[in-house]
């Protein structure tokens, strides 16, 4: 199971084209529409991806293998590359209507939002029922997820924060994990933990303001809402540079927030109804399927086990070497044949030269 879009490492073990030219890295902010320049750095990023990987993390995978994963017999277990090798089927947390398109291979299954299990006012807590209902203005919803702690943000960017949502009409309801925020505007509810789904999905909600991960992007544009995001790390900048191009939301970077930047954002989004419109298009798209993310999970899985592990889904790919595959013996050889060819021809045209030459001598 992959939760995020796969990296080149990944790729390669699955046997999933990762072509530089048109994928690009989950650790940049590029689109699949690449610049010459964007298009040599992302080929670099992704051979020096490969190659650390090779080098350096595959042998301390292996020794994590050995020293956390113990039980009787875990001796005998076969090297981490050889695992890989054997992984019949993939289920990638992905689809194009939340990320770039790319092509997957038959062993790999797109299942984004599979871990989505929609919440009724019947499941949730009844304050959150009421703080949305009561939401004459519309509601919006703060999070920067589990790995990014609101309490570890500045003073100033708390502050900004602050100051920009007193000066909304609508109620906003902020994940907050550490205590109390000192001069809390009365539209402003903060609490360690939301039902992020439930509220998502509430008519009141309209905007999304988020860190820019995955599932937050994926759970968003589920139910067609726009998003203002704050990326730290990792794929976040690469989900935002998705949003900002599919004309989903606004991105904002933390170093240049201030009241200004934030409240002109959020009006934009409220005043601009093509957020919204684009947001609900690609909800219609990533919605529109035979069956739900997490059957079509469950099929591919019992499919496998009904069939018995086989190599019939496996692309040719995954036994190929890195040399194999990316064609350096192909291209060697060409290489050495222009070269004999080249090295013919210019010894044929001094040869021939130095008839010519000795012709006119003895005409002379």
């Amino acid at each position: 199971m992959s939760p995020m879009a796969p990296t080149v490492t990944l790729s390669q073990s699955m046997g999933m084209p990762d072509y530089p030219a048109y994928v690009p890295s989950v650790w940049l902010r590029y689109s699949d529409s690449m610049s010459f320049g964007e298009r040599l750095y992302n080929s670099v990023i992704a051979a020096a991806e490969l190659i650390v990987s090779e080098v350096v993390f595959q042998s301390m995978d292996q020794e994590m293998l050995d020293d956390l994963y113990t039980y009787p017999g875990h001796r005998n277990c076969p090297p981490l590359d050889v695992l890989r090798k054997s992984v019949q089927l993939t289920l990638v947390n992905g689809h194009y209507s939340v990320s770039y398109a790319r092509p997957y291979p038959p062993n790999v299954v797109q299942v984004a939002g599979m871990h989505m299990q929609p919440q009724t006012s019947t499941t949730v807590d009844l304050k959150f029922k009421a703080l949305l209902d009561g939401a004459a203005h519309g509601a919006i919803y703060f999070s920067f997820g589990s790995n990014i702690k609101m309490s570890d943000l500045g003073e100033h960017e708390v502050q900004a924060f602050v100051e920009s949502f007193r000066k909304l009409k609508q109620i906003v309801l902020w994940k907050w994990e550490n205590g109390t925020i000192a001069n809390l505007p009365d539209n402003v509810y903060i609490d360690k933990w939301f039902p992020q789904q439930y509220i998502l999905s509430h008519k009141n909600c309209k905007l999304f303001i988020t860190h820019g991960g995955y599932h937050s992007l994926v759970e968003a544009l589920h139910y067609g809402l726009p998003l203002i995001g704050f990326p730290f790390f990792t794929d976040q900048f690469y989900n935002m540079r998705f949003v900002i191009e599919n004309g989903f939301g606004i991105e904002i970077l933390l170093e240049n927030l201030n009241v200004n930047v934030l409240v002109d954002a959020i009006g934009k989004i409220f005043s601009d109804k093509s957020y919204k419109k684009n947001a609900q298009t690609a909800s219609n798209i990533f919605l529109d399927v035979p069956v739900s993310a997490m059957d079509t999970a469950v099929h591919s899985v019992e499919s496998l086990i009904r069939n018995g592990v086989t190599d019939h889904n496996l692309p040719a790919s995954t036994r190929l070497n890195w040399y194999q595959y990316f064609l350096i013996d192909v291209l060697v050889l060409i290489g050495v044949i222009v070269s004999l060819i080249a090295i013919i021809l210019c010894k044929s045209i001094n040869y021939l030269r130095k008839i010519i030459n000795l012709k006119d001598k003895m005409s002379k």
